[in-house]
């Protein structure tokens, strides 16, 4: 993780939305919305609001909508909401509640997202 890095850690709870610079990794409880160029959720990560970034790679839980131009969803991970993305890797044994809508790369490159 370089110096633009945010980190919550496994024993950390955030109530509120967190908005990183660079890369923002989660591995706690994150009560908000959750803006960054890229956003990692990781195995014991659970994130109760929307996640909008360039890339995402899921491996723990989403209750919310995922808006990113790469979305990486891990074998093990949730996912209840919509994910908008350009494109997107699904490891069987994913648990997705969600439509997936597609959108072109120029749809991401408005200044939204974090």
């Amino acid at each position: 993780m370089g110096p633009e890095s945010t980190f919550i850690s496994v024993d950390t709870k955030v109530c509120g939305d967190l908005t990183g610079v660079g890369e923002v990794h989660i591995d706690g409880e994150v009560g908000g919305d959750v803006y960054g160029h890229s956003v990692y959720v990781g195995p014991e990560g659970v994130v109760m609001g929307d996640i909008s970034a360039q890339y995402a790679d899921i491996a723990g839980t989403v209750h919310g909508r995922i808006e990113a131009r790469s979305v990486s969803v891990a074998r093990g991970a949730s996912v209840d909401g919509t994910i908008t993305h350009n494109e997107i890797d699904i490891e069987p044994g994913a648990k997705l509640e969600s439509r997936r809508p597609w959108r072109p790369p120029s749809y991401f490159d408005k200044d939204s997202h974090g």
